[in-house]
C-alpha cells in the first residue's frame, strides 16, 4: 500500500551573515526505505531533529525529495504530489486555521478543501463524526 525507496532530502548549507554563524548542510532523510501493508499501523519515532517531519512532508507530497520514490495506493507521490491530497489526510502538530472552528465545521471545511461540494462535504462530515464517536462534541471548538 505504501512503498518508499531511497528517499533522501538534504537541506543545503547556509552562509552566515555578518555576526551570524553559518549552518552546515543537513541530511534530514538518508536513503529511507519503508513498506507498509494494508491494515498495518505505522509509527514514526525519533528525537527532535531526526527527520520525522521531513519524511512525513515527503510522504504527503508537501516536500519533494532530492531522490527516491514514494508510492501510495499505486500513486507515484514524487512525480504527482497533487494526488496525495486525494488519498491522504495529514494534520501536522502545528497550530492551523482549523483550531478556532468547531469540530463539525473543521470536518466540513476539510472536506471542502479536499474538493467536495457543500452537500457532499456535510454528508461526509456527519459520517466521519458518527464513525469516530465525535457527534456529541461536534459543536465544541
Amino acid at each position: 500500500m505504501c512503498a518508499v525507496r531511497g528517499l533522501t532530502k538534504t537541506y543545503p548549507a547556509v552562509r552566515g551573515r555578518r555576526g551570524v554563524p553559518a549552518t552546515p548542510e543537513i541530511r534530514a532523510t538518508d536513503d529511507v526505505g519503508i513498506d507498509i501493508r494494508r491494515g498495518e499501523i505505522f509509527g514514526l519515532l525519533g528525537p527532535n531533529g531526526a527527520g520525522k517531519s521531513t519524511l512525513v512532508r515527503q510522504l504527503t507530497g508537501l516536500m519533494r525529495p532530492d531522490r527516491g520514490s514514494v508510492e501510495i495506493l499505486g500513486h507515484d507521490i514524487v512525480r504527482h504530489p497533487e494526488r496525495a491530497a486525494r488519498i491522504l489526510a495529514y494534520l501536522g502538530q502545528e497550530s492551523s486555521a482549523l483550531d478556532e472552528l468547531t469540530v463539525s465545521l473543521a470536518a466540513e471545511t476539510t472536506g471542502r478543501l479536499r474538493g467536495l461540494d457543500i452537500r457532499r462535504a456535510r454528508a461526509e462530515r456527519d459520517d466521519v463524526l458518527d464513525e469516530l464517536g465525535l457527534t456529541p462534541i461536534a459543536g465544541r471548538p
